[in-house]
């Protein structure tokens, strides 16, 4: 654990010292902005639509980390730390705080608009489990961002060009995928299921607690699954790509 933190301290000195975080930043802050210009809203309808942005976001700020961080800097964290996996669970861990922290954006601007308007910002009634609900669905797809994130850095992808355009593809699909494949295709959860699990959210206009539970299973689930097979490639390719 001292490592990690010693590894956390020194990637938030390394991240916040780039320019590599203004990008993602802007487009949280303005999507989430924009998404309650227009009233009344839709409760679990606005929600998602900003828990689809962060998803978005968490991949691009995971690509602009990788980015960011060169090999040199990247040995040298092996050469103090000597355990790679602890090395990557610590990016892992800073950029989903990162992004965890930022989310909150989702909930508090809606909330203050929400108590200077009043009841006719939201169509339906509003309560406790929404709110708590609301801010859980932003923190959905933060990890399986990240997770196809860490595909995309240099030691997996050398041409960045084509790193950047997968990256791109793969958000496409991965909430457009019941237009491509249908709704009810298995082909949804092959490819990263953001898509059907916040179809399914979005059924009704308030949240159900036991389903956003069920997608907080899914998607980390799979997140879990992408950042093992990613952390095996690594520690077998090495340096040699």
């Amino acid at each position: 654990m001292k490592l990690i933190r010693a590894d956390l301290t020194y990637i938030t000195k390394l991240y916040f010292h780039s320019t590599k975080v203004i990008l993602p930043s802007i487009i949280w802050l303005l999507s989430v902005l924009l998404n309650y210009q227009v009233q009344p809203n839709y409760i679990t309808a606005s929600f998602l639509t900003t828990a689809t942005v962060m998803f978005i976001v968490a991949m691009i700020t995971t690509y602009g980390f990788f980015e960011n961080l060169t090999t040199l800097q990247e040995k040298l964290l092996l050469l103090d730390n000597r355990n790679q996996n602890s090395i990557y669970l610590a990016f892992f861990i800073f950029i989903y705080l990162v992004l965890a922290l930022g989310s909150t954006l989702a909930i508090i601007i809606p909330m203050i608009k929400y108590l200077y308007i009043g009841k006719n910002f939201f169509i339906g009634q509003l309560t406790g489990i929404d709110i708590i609900s609301g801010w859980l669905v932003q923190l959905i797809g933060i990890p399986l961002g990240i997770a196809i994130g860490f595909w995309t850095q240099k030691r997996v992808i050398k041409h960045r060009k084509t790193a950047l355009l997968l990256t791109a593809l793969i958000a496409i699909i991965a909430i457009q995928s019941g237009s491509m494949f249908g709704q009810t295709s298995w082909l949804n959860y092959v490819f990263p299921p953001i898509y059907p699990v916040f179809l399914m959210l979005g059924k009704s206009n308030q949240f159900h607690l036991a389903s956003v539970l069920l997608a907080f299973i899914i998607v980390y689930g799979y997140a879990l699954l992408l950042l093992l097979l990613n952390f095996y490639y690594l520690n077998r390719c090495k340096f040699d790509r």
